[in-house]
């Protein structure tokens, strides 16, 4: 087919002014996650003219339909299938696409697609039905703004409905199914899931790994199958596929296991690419014997790496034949970005694909300040990710009619501020080796005029980027710890802290500074005094206790610890401070908050006690204006308050775990 070629369309600050009004659209959307749902307003967007990196959901996976259009699959917040129009290519050849539209049909009936080449190369778009999770062949019919599939046709294996993960490839006039099959080893240490009630009690703060740092799960033996079709959508029964003479395994911790077939290396011999291990690539020929299917380990063509940077966690794939006939594939994954790896004159290369009038978004889990960082006047966010990136958004327009510029990764001593697990650093373990959960504070730390950040991680160990610069250029440096009882803070992973502003303390002096609201290694809140002889260093624990006289935990045990994000307002209007956070699904799971949905949302906690020795009330969840639920699913609501000049809540900016930014106004609490 042939694309038409359009510019990459590079606006000035001062026409992206004129364009205040693409900002204002809202409409709502379904979050179907299989529990309660509410309706949300739209995330934050680009101008509609705007043409910024692909970056969408979360666990993105992508499938290049017959037409080139793209159709794409998200988890959780927002989950189900979107459709973007292939609108051409820039000038340096990046695929460019419309902003994602919602299939509300589609999500509603199918939950996995993907599309196949085989005979003649024709693409054939196969889909899992959502009731009984088979996969069937469908013919794909698409119309301006919709897809739809028909006549679906079951893929049977052995006279049995194929389910499960797979793929269909053809080699030298047959045609075969893949399909990876786990066969021993589980994850978690305890047998358990780390997210049930009640908890795993080998999973969590300073748990799951032994004296060494050695992960206390079982590694996965994993194993691939083949099958031959027999007839139209029928194939034979699995067998083993062998690697020289025993059956071909990976042996790596849990993670989605993925594979791809094309001829990458252009030599008609087809090779299988292998996506495990949260971000390793291996590839094989895949060779017919008389002993079967055998894979031959070979050498990754240069430019198709063997650990990704751009994607990680499963990492789906999909080939690109139907755009321009080549041999390439787009790569998804765990951020939501999209990137095209592609071959020219038998020379692999990647760039990432575009998208036109999208979203605002960073890496997943985005946890936001809105806050005038650049002291021009307009709010501006600053916002951590899942990734453990830190990154700034300018906007340029005004606080109240925002138009937002392209998010830039923000350094610090001159180097990328980007936090991640490693081996050890998760209660989860390695396969969130690549995780960074980054919490970012913006505001300032050291009462010099200066706004600064304080962070929290994946590790739960707290860190100060010190200003360095002036109020309208400022200069992050070099990362010190937060010090407590002469050790580096650490508490609860993966939570945003809070400054409790001197006018509630008793201490006025002016050596006191704003005191340390944060969740520690127990799960308790708790508040830390300060003073300016050493910033960074906190000092009087004192753990804040609820109406019963009862620590408040509004944190989970093992897979729901942390997750909370706090900010401190006076609700009430009584001159006593009160606590207004984010959190997720726990809080309903544990009935700690009577009301709570089964999603993330944010809640109050008023305080019934003084400033001195506050008492706080059950936490309430807060709604939207029109009194609906915030529905932000399951892992977490990232909050940042705004507050009017007497400390009161007026709005939520909220991030999400799809990475993009809502800003609910007026928010008020929910009707018990």
């Amino acid at each position: 087919m042939k694309t038409g070629k359009i510019l990459t369309i590079m606006i000035m600050p001062y026409i992206r002014c004129i364009l205040l009004s693409a900002i204002l659209f809202f409409h709502t959307i379904n979050n179907a996650i299989g529990q309660e749902t509410s309706e949300l307003q739209a995330p934050l967007r680009y101008p509609d003219s705007l043409v910024t990196n692909f970056s969408f959901g979360l666990e993105l996976t992508p499938t290049v339909l017959p037409s080139g259009n793209l159709l794409t699959n998200i988890s959780l917040l927002g989950k189900g299938f979107y459709l973007s129009k292939l609108l051409g290519r820039t000038n340096d050849g990046a695929l460019i696409y419309s902003r994602p539209q919602f299939l509300n049909h589609l999500s509603a009936t199918i939950d996995q697609t993907k599309v196949v080449y085989l005979e003649s190369d024709e693409p054939k778009l196969i889909a899992s039905n959502k009731k009984n999770k088979h996969w069937q062949y469908y013919k794909a019919n698409e119309s301006k703004d919709n897809l739809t599939l028909t006549n679906p046709i079951d893929i049977k294996i052995d006279g049995k409905p194929l389910t499960g993960d797979f793929t269909i490839f053809r080699q030298k006039g047959k045609n075969y199914a893949l399909k990876i099959r786990a066969i021993k080893g589980n994850y978690w240490p305890g047998n358990q899931h780390p997210w049930g009630v009640p908890p795993n009690p080998d999973i969590g703060f300073n748990k799951g790994y032994d004296a060494d740092g050695i992960w206390l799960g079982q590694k996965t033996i994993v194993q691939v199958s083949y099958t031959e079709q027999l007839n139209d959508w029928n194939f034979s029964a699995w067998k083993t596929v062998f690697e020289d003479d025993k059956p071909f395994v990976i042996n790596e911790y849990s993670s989605a296991i993925k594979l791809t077939v094309s001829d990458f290396l252009q030599n008609g011999q087809k090779q299988v690419l292998i996506s495990y291990d949260v971000d390793k690539q291996t590839a094989y020929d895949i060779r017919i014997s008389d002993k079967g299917m055998v894979f031959k380990l070979i050498r990754l063509p240069k430019g198709i790496p063997s650990t990704t940077k751009e994607s990680y966690f499963s990492m789906p794939t999909t080939l690109t034949k139907a755009i321009d006939k080549s041999n390439g594939f787009l790569l998804g994954g765990n951020p939501g970005t999209l990137t095209e790896f592609y071959s020219k004159n038998g020379v692999w290369n990647s760039r990432p694909v575009m998208v036109k009038g999208g979203d605002l978004h960073v890496q997943t889990l985005a946890v936001p300040n809105f806050i005038d960082w650049d002291n021009n006047g307009s709010a501006d966010i600053i916002a951590g990710d899942a990734s453990g990136f830190l990154w700034f958004i300018k906007n340029l327009g005004s606080t109240d009619l925002p138009v937002w510029d392209i998010p830039q990764k923000m350094l610090a001593n001159g180097k990328l501020i980007h936090h991640q697990a490693g081996y050890s650093g998760s209660i989860q373990g390695p396969n969130e080796k690549r995780w960074g959960y980054l919490q970012p504070l913006v505001c300032d730390w050291d009462n010099d005029g200066l706004l600064d950040v304080v962070c929290n991680d994946i590790t739960g160990k707290y860190l100060f980027y010190k200003n360095t610069g002036t109020k309208g250029a400022p200069v992050l440096a070099k990362a010190v710890p937060i010090m407590y009882l002469k050790k580096q803070y650490k508490a609860a992973c993966r939570s945003k802290p809070a400054l409790l502003p001197k006018k509630y303390l008793s201490d006025h002096s002016p050596k006191s500074l704003p005191s340390f609201v944060a969740i520690n290694g127990e799960g308790n809140l708790c508040v830390y005094k300060r003073d300016s002889s050493a910033p960074n260093n906190i000092f009087n624990e004192q753990v804040l206790m609820s109406n019963n006289k009862e620590p408040v935990r509004i944190v989970g045990f093992a897979g729901h610890e942390g997750r909370a994000t706090l900010g401190v307002c006076d609700y009430n209007s009584d001159g006593i401070w009160d606590v207004v956070f984010g959190q997720g699904v726990h809080m309903s799971q544990s009935k700690v908050a009577p009301g709570a949905k089964p999603y993330a949302t944010a809640y109050i906690m008023v305080n019934k006690g003084t400033n001195e020795e506050p008492l706080f009330d059950i936490p309430k969840p807060i709604c939207q204006e029109n009194g609906k639920p915030i529905n932000l699913d399951r892992h977490g609501a990232w909050i940042y308050p705004l507050l009017n000049d007497k400390d009161n809540l007026v709005d939520l900016f909220i991030g999400g775990e799809d990475g993009r930014f809502y800003h609910f106004k007026k928010v008020t609490l929910c009707n018990q």
